[in-house]
């Protein structure tokens, strides 16, 4: 079951089914992916709490010397934004390819187990 997405993190919370002759293997599986899902919540969760403080700090900024921020003094915060980050989104994304691979194989268990009961 998927719920709303989180007003901050963007990302829909699940609730996995958990079959009652759940096995061993597929326990394995799904507990992956609902750590997947928690892990996937908390980066975009302080990521995007950090770009929203940021874009208010900025806004103000811009504010008290122009009188209002416009879209195009919000691009420069976007950009620099993205370049601050850089770093941080790329381990994220390193990581989640890295924790997908190491995936593949305990799906491909979970789901021979299913199909052979």
């Amino acid at each position: 079951l998927l719920g709303p997405p989180h007003a901050i993190s963007n990302i829909r919370p699940v609730k996995f089914y958990i079959p009652p002759d759940e096995t061993l293997t597929e326990k394995r599986y799904r507990e992956m992916r609902e750590e997947a899902v928690q892990q996937d919540h908390e980066f975009w969760l302080d990521n995007n709490t950090r770009f929203e403080q940021g874009k208010l700090s900025f806004e103000q900024q811009v504010a008290e010397k122009k009188g209002q921020c416009t879209m195009d003094d919000l691009s420069v915060y976007f950009h620099q934004y993205q370049v601050d980050s850089y770093t941080r989104h790329l381990e994220y994304n390193r990581y989640v390819w890295k924790r997908s691979l190491r995936m593949i194989w305990p799906g491909i268990r979970a789901w021979l187990v299913e199909v052979g009961k």
